[in-house]
């Protein structure tokens, strides 16, 4: 009997032992229990059960890597009611599970607001424009959720505008059923300027600029007020505006106005750094020699920075209807008013044709060179010449070593020996006594270099002696002729 007794219990001690045994190769959750889970929904939503696997951890005694899962899988689509739901940790070949309830609750009621809202005045000072917390003002009752969440829209902090602004509390319960209320948030009158804030120092870099042109600083420095609305702002000077690039830096103006119409003014002081924008470039102009009745129409041009032209101005008069010589004062203007000046010299001639009898008339100390054909004729250097040939004639004159060429004069109608009568005035010079040939039927007047006559008389025959000695003239005159429509003129030289 004792026997009997001894085997049973060394048997029961032994399967103690291999349960224990087993039991330690299991693994080991923690928490070894999980609370149950409640959520409250309306019907019409649709419920898919969360992912619970990360809630618990799992380890066992030889380090064996372990894996959790969820039955049923998470994003399950859950009904109303009760559902277990099992976490098991598994090595791949022990396991160990713990089970808990998610329960699904049908809440389609809406919380019930025993609270009465009343509007609220409030007069203005700095921050009464800003939402408050209003929440605390609700008070709502709900039949499942004893912590009803309070919110209040707009939300708190929003800035409000002067007049009445409607401020809404809203209760709602974990079912996401809710109910609201409102009231109307007053604000009397708003007394407080908008705020200007410039940060940190403005510099206006002109450098490589064709021009200095003034940004919009609207767009880069903070304008705020206490309350909410439209907000017009000015810059003075406006964006856009050309300034003086020399200066060293300049005053900007900001305005802004609000709704309530606060007006804020800020100064802000630009700095200008960089190069600055001056005229260059200016071209060496030509001496312009001219015929008289000449009209300049093409202004001499300079530039800036940045290769920007600009046009030159003059106040002198740009048609000139008489011989002379004339100086043009240019002057350059560039956007910020700075000038710069530069002269032309414009000398004027006439040049006649009276048959072959060419004439140029300019002012005295020039040379004279006559040409036929581009073929220089020797010997003529006179402001007179007669041409015994056709062809094409022009003269060049010089002074200080400055060349010019007149326009072309065209000799076609000459006879086919290309010779013509030859009308002369010899000798020249002379004492005042010379001798005029081949003018007959000539009207002849002698002037001086101012215009006057000094004497005159009618030529009939062809060869006339002249003599002025006893009257006491020096110097350069001209002897005009006339006949009919023709004219001709010649120098007359008395030492």
């Amino acid at each position: 009997m004792k026997t009997t007794i001894k085997k049973a219990l060394l048997l029961a001690l032994l399967n103690v032992l291999i349960i224990n045994v087993l039991n330690a190769q299991n693994p080991i959750l923690t928490p070894q229990t999980h609370n149950d889970i409640t959520i409250y929904v309306k019907s019409e939503v649709i419920c898919l059960l969360p992912n619970y696997t990360g809630s618990v951890t799992a380890t066992n005694s030889e380090n064996k890597a372990l894996t959790i899962v969820q039955s049923p899988q998470f994003g399950t689509e859950i009904q109303v009611g009760t559902t277990v739901v099992t976490l098991t940790a598994t090595d791949g070949d022990y396991s160990t599970s713990l089970d808990f309830n998610y329960i699904i609750i049908e809440d389609n009621t809406p919380p019930y607001i025993t609270s009465e809202l009343q509007s609220i005045v409030i007069f203005q000072s700095d921050k009464e424009c800003t939402l408050k917390d209003y929440t605390d003002n609700l008070e709502a009752i709900d039949k499942i959720d004893s912590n009803l969440s309070i919110t209040q829209s707009p939300a708190i902090g929003t800035k409000l505008k002067v007049g009445s602004n409607h401020i809404t509390l809203t209760a709602t319960d974990d079912a996401g059923n809710s109910s609201s209320k409102s009231f109307d948030l007053i604000i009397y009158e708003d007394l407080t300027k908008p705020k200007i804030i410039v940060g940190n120092e403005i510099i206006l870099d002109v450098s490589n600029s064709c021009s200095a042109i003034l940004p919009n600083y609207l767009a880069i420095i903070e304008i705020t007020d206490n309350c909410a609305g439209e907000i017009t702002t000015s810059q003075v000077p406006e964006a856009g505006t050309k300034i003086n690039a020399k200066l060293n830096s300049m005053l900007v103006s900001i305005t802004a106005t609000d709704e309530s119409g606060n007006i804020a003014t800020k100064d802000i002081n630009v700095k200008i750094i960089g190069e600055t924008n001056t005229i260059t470039n200016i071209k060496d102009l030509p001496i312009l020699f001219v015929e008289n009745n000449f009209e300049i129409i093409e202004y001499p041009t300079a530039t800036i920075n940045c290769l920007n032209e600009i046009e030159a101005t003059t106040e002198n008069d740009l048609i000139f209807t008489e011989t002379g010589t004339y100086n043009i004062e240019w002057v350059f203007t560039d956007d910020f008013g700075d000038t710069k000046t530069q002269n032309q010299k414009v000398i004027v001639y006439e040049i006649t044709e009276d048959g072959s009898n060419l004439y140029i008339n300019i002012d005295d100390g020039y040379t004279f060179k006559w040409y036929r054909n581009d073929i220089l004729i020797e010997g003529e250097n006179y402001s007179d010449f007669i041409a015994e040939q056709n062809g094409t004639y022009y003269i060049e004159i010089e002074k200080d070593g400055v060349i010019f060429k007149s326009k072309n004069l065209i000799i076609n109608f000459l006879n086919s020996e290309n010779t013509v009568y030859t009308q002369t005035i010899s000798p020249i010079p002379s004492n005042g006594n010379f001798t005029v040939k081949n003018f007959n039927n000539y009207n002849m007047d002698i002037v001086d270099v101012s215009g006057n006559t000094i004497y005159k008389t009618d030529i009939n025959k062809n060869d006339v002696d002249i003599n002025l000695s006893n009257k006491g003239l020096k110097g350069v005159y001209f002897i005009l002729f006339k006949s009919g429509h023709k004219k001709i003129i010649k120098k007359l030289i008395i030492n």
